[in-house]
């Protein structure tokens, strides 16, 4: 059996598929005890530690804040990847509404329910690739931020080595951009044409959800009124 968390006794007695004779609750364990033994299912984890991983793994403050705050962000981008199916993310559209957001926001939530346990922060409009270099074989999922055509070779080269790492270790990677993904017009700038390699394209059309956000409102600029 896998591990199992639940919110509340209620849900633990939900979620088991064994017989048990009897179920102990502590501050943070249900200690489940069958006709094999006993075994062990976790709570979820509490907002401290939530957030401690999510600024070791380099979460602007700002956004750690908005996503453990209690009323989450009403929007278009939120919904969007609460409901991915697929295990990367890709979204695309105006700054400010809210990209980053949602996909910390969803980090937090892996993070809550033991799905990742270090996930890193990558700001690719301004970060040290050797530093990063050094980061990110130990991270288990990924927010690359800005990912845009105005990065340089360095930057890109950096993002394509990222991608192939997530692929080959099977890590969660999510992506935003205010770029076009896919190029309406030939030789129009996008993601796509940018990164240019095939087995690179080919990786993201496989694991990515690729979601274009509609919405026009700037959060940042409602939140200074």
């Amino acid at each position: 059996m896998g591990m199992i968390v639940a919110k509340s006794l209620e849900d633990l007695k939900k979620k088991l598929k064994v017989e048990y004779e009897r179920i102990v609750e502590d501050e943070e364990l249900f200690w489940i005890k069958t006709k094999d033994g006993w075994i062990t299912a976790f709570k979820p984890r509490k907002r401290e530690e939530v957030e401690s991983i999510l600024r070791e793994g380099r979460f602007p403050a700002r956004y750690v804040r908005q996503v453990l705050a209690k009323e989450r962000l009403k929007t278009e981008a939120l919904r969007k990847a609460m409901r991915a199916k697929k295990r990367w993310i890709l979204q695309s559209g105006m700054a400010g509404v809210g990209k980053t957001y949602a996909l910390t926001f969803k980090l937090s939530v892996l993070a809550r329910y033991y799905r990742i346990s270090s996930p890193l922060y990558v700001p690719l409009q301004s970060f040290s690739i050797p530093e990063y270099r050094d980061l990110y074989p130990q991270a288990d999922s990924y927010l690359l931020d800005d990912l845009n055509t105005n990065l340089g070779s360095h930057e890109r080269d950096f993002v394509i080595e990222l991608i192939y790492h997530a692929y080959n270790e099977n890590k969660i990677l999510y992506m935003t951009t205010n770029s076009k993904v896919k190029p309406e017009e030939k030789d129009e700038p996008s993601v796509l044409t940018f990164l240019k390699e095939e087995p690179v394209i080919s990786r993201l059309f496989e694991m990515c959800e690729f979601q274009v956000i509609k919405e026009r409102k700037d959060l940042r600029l409602e939140n200074e009124r």
